[in-house]
């Protein structure tokens, strides 16, 4: 029975809710801790769990040696699907409502400062296919604000060179505008000539493999670690390092955080916030680098 209750969930979340592939399987993982404890505790349906039993499931977690963060994450994704049980009638009470999750410590994202991204930039040379599109692929994270995901789905339909703008599908499908500045789309238009000499017609995709295949998020991720690697830098930069930096500096330089929260394709104003605190601690190690009395 409850496998079919998650599965109903999980169909629910693709098809009503158009969540990713990734965000799906996520939420199939953080269940599956779910069923194996009713397993464990010989419930046969989720209208037998109470109160008690979902405090017992918090110490079944902690037995099983997972993260704080990582808890806190599978109590969300079952508080989900707690909601979804009772639009469907399947329970009538919420035993999850009371249940307290341990407190995450917050971290604040780690950032670049311009200098570094210049210096990183450099450092990826375009001689060959696959330099040239590693150094669009950074400069578009960059310019830009994306998510990888994000970023691996843009279309050559997606992208305006006359206005300089990309439009891109976000979290929920929802549909954003996003800008680049004139250095990137002139590595746009060589990566653009480049490509179209390596395949005739032209696949669809912006960001193809050497099989001329759309790149995966894991790909993007991988030859961004790989060049972090070669870079040295004192930040381990990914995607949404490239990310953070993009939304910090923005900030820095004077944007309405309205403005970036919509850039960043934000859904609630709080998650943008960070980046306040975030500019603050910047702006403060750039004045006390640079000012002789800090």
């Amino acid at each position: 029975m409850i496998l079919r209750d998650i599965s109903q969930f999980l169909d629910f979340l693709e098809t009503e809710r158009h969540y990713s592939p990734h965000t799906i399987s996520s939420y199939r993982r953080d269940l599956t801790s779910l069923h194996a404890f009713l397993i464990e505790s010989k419930l046969e349906d989720v209208s037998y769990l109470t109160h008690g039993k979902c405090r017992r499931f918090l110490q079944y977690l902690e037995k099983k040696a997972y993260s704080r963060r990582s808890i806190a994450r599978i109590i969300a994704a079952v508080r989900s699907f707690w909601k979804y049980l009772i639009s469907q009638n399947r329970v009538k009470l919420n035993p999850w409502e009371w249940v307290i999750t341990p407190k995450l410590i917050k971290t604040l994202p780690s950032v670049m400062y311009q200098e570094e991204v210049a210096q990183f930039l450099d450092q990826i040379s375009m001689a060959t296919f696959s330099g040239l599109r590693e150094r669009l692929i950074v400069e578009l994270l960059y310019s830009s604000g994306l998510r990888v995901s994000e970023l691996r789905g843009v279309d050559w339909e997606h992208i305006d060179t006359s206005e300089n703008e990309i439009k891109v599908l976000g979290k929920g499908r929802k549909e954003r505008v996003v800008f680049f500045g004139e250095m990137t789309k002139n590595i746009l238009d060589l990566y653009h000539k480049e490509i179209s000499k390596k395949w005739v017609p032209l696949p669809s995709a912006v960001f193809l493999n050497l099989r001329g295949k759309r790149l995966t998020s894991r790909s993007i991720q991988r030859n961004i670690k790989q060049l972090s690697i070669q870079f040295g830098g004192s930040v381990d930069i990914t995607p949404h390092t490239l990310r953070h930096s993009f939304a910090t500096d923005l900030l820095n330089g004077g944007a309405d955080l309205k403005m970036v929260q919509e850039l960043l394709g934000h859904s609630h104003l709080s998650t943008t916030q960070i980046y306040t605190h975030l500019s603050k601690d910047h702006l403060l190690k750039s004045y006390k680098k640079a000012h002789p009395r800090a």
